[in-house]
């Protein structure tokens, strides 16, 4: 059953640092999304409602999208599999730790890679790979001692 508007607002969390913001909210309600023609853009250039129907089957409804002003990043969070991957690679730098992340769950831009991490802004791989994290279950999780 469809969620009030009010209670999304309630339990969607905003993040703001610099230029960054973060919804982390369904993009769309189900009767609204089916509404949608499927071929139709999220966001002008952006991907189809089907390739985010499919994004939300293949990673557990899991998915997000982050706006940097200049660009818009659809992302999923990492999975413990991918992460223990990551970890055998010892010896990268922290830049190099947060790009990989970056390459694993990065959806849209569908080639953001090597090249534009290189020569775009310094700061969108790094927050980037903070959100993902913090999604990934890699944050504090609220703690009550019984």
């Amino acid at each position: 059953m469809a969620k009030k508007k009010e209670e999304l607002m309630e339990e969607n969390e905003t993040v703001v640092a610099g230029e960054i913001e973060t919804i982390t909210e369904e993009f769309m309600e189900e009767e609204e999304l089916m509404e949608q023609d499927g071929k139709d853009e999220i966001f002008p250039m952006g991907p189809t409602y089907d390739q985010l129907a499919d994004w939300k089957s293949r990673y557990k409804e899991e998915v997000y999208m982050s706006d940097f002003v200049s660009q818009v990043f659809i992302w999923r969070p990492l999975r413990r599999s991918e992460w223990k991957t990551m970890q055998r690679a010892q010896g990268h730098d922290e830049a190099y730790n947060e790009e990989s992340i970056c390459r694993t769950c990065i959806l849209w831009p569908e080639n953001y890679a090597n090249h534009e991490m290189a020569f775009g802004k310094a700061g969108i791989p790094t927050m980037l790979s903070q959100l993902i994290m913090e999604q990934s279950g890699f944050s504090r999780a609220a703690t009550v001692r019984l």
